[in-house]
């Protein structure tokens, strides 16, 4: 069963459809230990399998669409072959071999063969048999064009035993057939034609010998050539995943260092940097849609006194459930908590009038009471509150000289007129 990691996820919406993803540290334990034997971990195989499907598809339909062609012009060439032996037969006072040369043609049964799997190749289920495929075209030609030698004068045998080799270059290099599959379908044709040259079409030991001779020593250089770049290509799909992966980390730490960068470590809600760069942004949405801003500038009421009487670690907790609490407030899209500075927070609400304001900075008060933060140092009561400034502008019927930090200071003179009323409240105007 293929494993699955969060980077292989990311991975593979990256790189869409395809084979499935496995886990890194084996891609790095088969990069170590190598594939001298072409193959990988059973999880891994099945795997690569996909992944070779998917790269050499095309030239595996070329193959077989070759195949065809090829041998559809060894069926020509018989019949010129048999025109030339009935004229010459005709010229010696002879019989013509019309019947010989009629029977010749079921030995061209790869013929339907390969163009039903040249038709298969496009149906989607049965890409996954592509190397079958062309496993059953080299047999099958490889088959026919055996029989062929007891049909045919012994002059005309060698043009099919050439044939033979043609058809391993075509199906080992060309078409990319794997190495073991190349390899048992030369070795069972080489004990089919010995076994058919030695009992049934018997020929003479020393012509079978070189028959032998050239046929290993062709499959031995073609299947090297096979096993090369199958090695080439396992190599390549193991340091591309790698790479693939690499490039994910590489991504995943320059988004933390984003994060890191736009978010307080503390509270885990924007900090100022992004609060800056959201105002400006949703500022320039509205002014050209002509919609409502309203900010919220909101300070912890005494936090000073609360640091002091519950020491540093207990502020930083209560830090982190106001945050919470105001980024509950954020719903929409555009809108952002943040953390200001300090004990200080900043509320965006893009598209929000002053009466929704309203509404909202009674909910965060009364999510506050809510959630009864203890704060037996406050100067008024035993529990936290806040204070809220509130400004809410159109900013295309601003002057052109009124900015976002005017913005920014408009809601913070109203916080602090909040605080110098008692605070747990908020100012709008």
């Amino acid at each position: 069963m293929i494993k699955k990691t969060a980077q292989g996820s990311e991975l593979g919406s990256e790189l869409g459809s395809g084979p499935e993803l496995v886990e890194e540290p084996l891609l790095l334990e088969v990069q170590y230990k190598g594939f001298s034997k072409l193959s990988f971990p059973a999880e891994l195989e099945q795997n690569f399998k996909q992944y070779y499907i998917h790269a050499f598809f095309v030239q595996s339909r070329l193959a077989l669409l070759t195949g065809f062609l090829v041998f559809g012009c060894f069926a020509y060439l018989d019949v010129y072959l048999q025109m030339q032996m009935q004229i010459h037969a005709q010229s010696q006072g002879q019989n013509s071999a019309w019947a010989s040369y009629l029977n010749l043609w079921h030995y061209y049964f790869p013929l339907p063969i390969l163009f039903i799997l040249g038709l298969l190749t496009s149906v989607e289920k049965f890409k996954q048999y592509q190397q079958s495929f062309l496993m059953v075209m080299m047999l099958s030609i490889g088959f026919s064009l055996i029989l062929l030698v007891g049909r045919t004068s012994s002059d005309a045998n060698d043009y099919y035993f050439m044939g033979l080799l043609i058809l391993e270059i075509l199906c080992f290099t060309s078409a990319r057939m794997q190495f073991w599959q190349a390899f048992y379908s030369a070795c069972i044709l080489f004990v089919f034609y010995n076994i058919y040259y030695a009992y049934i079409y018997i020929l003479p030991g020393n012509q079978l010998l070189v028959l032998n001779f050239f046929y290993i020593s062709g499959s031995v250089l073609t299947l090297f050539g096979c096993y090369f770049i199958e090695h080439a290509i396992r190599k390549e799909y193991v340091n591309h995943y790698l790479l693939k992966y690499q490039e994910v980390k590489l991504n995943q730490a320059v988004l933390e260092l984003e994060k890191q960068a736009h978010i307080d470590g503390l509270t885990q809600i924007p900090n100022r940097r992004s609060f800056d760069l959201a105002l400006k942004n949703e500022w320039a949405r509205c002014k050209r849609l002509g919609f409502p801003i309203t900010l919220f500038m909101i300070d912890i009421d005494a936090f000073k006194k609360y640091n002091d009487f519950y020491g540093h670690l207990q502020g930083d907790e209560c830090l982190k459930k106001i945050a919470c609490m105001l980024k509950s407030h954020a719903r929409r899209v555009g809108d952002i908590a943040a953390r200001y500075g300090g004990e200080e927070f900043g509320v965006i609400l893009p598209n929000t009038k002053k009466e929704e304001a309203m509404v909202v900075a009674k909910n965060i008060l009364a999510d506050l009471q809510a959630i009864a933060i203890r704060h037996e140092a406050a100067l008024r009561g035993d529990f936290l509150t806040l204070s809220i400034g509130i400004a809410t502008l159109y900013p295309e019927k601003t002057d052109k000289d009124f900015s976002v930090e005017n913005f920014i200071h408009l809601a913070d003179e109203r916080l602090y007129a909040a605080k110098h009323q008692g605070g747990n409240g908020y100012i709008y105007e």
